[in-house]
């Protein structure tokens, strides 16, 4: 029998799809978000969230290396005003707990061979720190959150 990774990239690549999909705002890997303006591509104008895979996180158990993965990422929320960042963070809180009442996700992240078995705000890793900058009008508060995987 062969036992397959887990693989992390797909992951987050799907967790920024979602995310975009359900926040309604640009949602970009490490990056401000592009958006097309015309025939260009432009940076885009706040909110938007950027979303950092952070390092660490477990991966299986001894003998078992890959039967699960819990994998950390922080949302950094972008806007001009603090009702932007409410929004933002509302929209991000029900991405992450909002089932139905089966139990499945309401906003499911689809990796073919991987399921998410559980998603947790971290409030104790340095989440909800928030910065201004005033002459840009900008800003921010960061949101981190775990994963939790397994194969599917």
């Amino acid at each position: 029998m062969t036992t397959t990774a887990l693989r992390r990239q797909p992951m987050s690549l799907a967790l920024r799809d979602a995310l975009a999909h359900t926040i309604g705002f640009p949602c970009e890997l490490r990056s401000i978000p592009r958006v097309r303006d015309g025939a260009a591509t432009v940076s885009a104008a706040p909110p938007y969230v950027i979303l950092y895979p952070l390092d660490g996180g477990s991966s299986g158990t001894q003998g078992k290396p890959h039967s699960s993965a819990a994998w950390s990422y922080q949302a950094t929320l972008v806007g001009q005003r603090g009702d932007q960042l409410e929004l933002l963070y509302d929209r991000l809180v029900a991405f992450l707990y909002d089932r139905h009442a089966s139990g499945a996700w309401v906003h499911p992240l689809a990796v073919e061979g991987q399921k998410v078995y559980d998603r947790n705000k971290d409030d104790e890793n340095g989440a909800g720190a928030s910065g201004e900058d005033t002459k840009a009008g900008i800003m921010s508060h960061d949101v981190r959150f775990t994963l939790s995987v397994s194969p599917a």
